[in-house]
């Protein structure tokens, strides 16, 4: 699908193009290393037509919104991304126009938890794609709590694993991740939880753990709950 969309892939400055020096590099990264044919499989499991047709999609830290254009090309009723940089609210913004009628879609520039604070209605499916890990979301329980209380059928979680520790109880480890722009600081340690630490928090709330998939090289994972 990304084909026919390329600039909600080419734009990031996270994607990968192996014959072009410029992009990304596997060397120093810029967070994780963004292909078609990774954001493809992804999306193929996270946001599947029946996920998305009919249904208002939450996507919490929406980047430059390659979520937006997938879930909305597969038949969203409405999609909404809350995104913290500028940069990537911007350049999701020209695309999202250039591609799909502005009736049906919403971009915020600000934070998740500053949006968190103000008043919103339930969303039929809430993603939260790598944002759970990042150091402002410390309070993961809290997190999770208010993503559970913003979804009425699907919340759907990727983030990072607590590699090398691979348990069936629920764990959190600190580790170091990619910052978003490279240095001699390119690092930063978060805080990763595993699966069993998401059903955990989520079970009480009434959801439960409907797939999930793992992704060994990249030491990540995604899971889609149910209500």
């Amino acid at each position: 699908m990304f084909e026919k969309f390329p600039e909600f892939i080419t734009d990031d400055t996270r994607f990968h193009d192996p014959d072009d020096p410029t992009t990304n590099s596997k060397d120093a990264p810029r967070g994780q290393l963004i292909t078609f044919e990774k954001a493809e499989e992804k999306h193929k499991f996270m946001l599947t037509e029946s996920v998305c047709e009919n249904n208002s999609i939450l996507d919490l830290g929406s980047c430059i919104s390659a979520s937006g254009a997938w879930t909305l090309e597969n038949g969203a009723m409405f999609y909404t991304g809350v995104e913290i940089s500028k940069y990537n609210y911007e350049i999701a913004t020209k695309n999202l126009k250039k591609h799909f009628s502005p009736s049906m879609w919403i971009l915020y520039n600000q934070s998740v938890l500053d949006w968190f604070k103000e008043h919103h209605e339930p969303y039929d499916v809430v993603l939260a794609a790598g944002i759970l890990y990042i150091p402002v979301h410390e309070n993961q329980i809290s997190f999770l709590t208010k993503c559970a209380e913003l979804s009425k059928k699907y919340l759907i979680i990727e983030s990072k694993d607590t590699y090398p520790l691979d348990v069936d109880i629920p764990m959190s480890v600190y580790r170091k991740i990619n910052r978003m722009k490279t240095g001699s600081d390119g690092q930063i340690w978060a805080r990763c939880s595993n699966i069993a630490f998401i059903d955990m928090v989520l079970s009480p709330l009434g959801f439960k753990l409907h797939k999930k998939v793992m992704y060994p090289r990249s030491q990540r994972f995604a899971a889609i709950y149910v209500t």
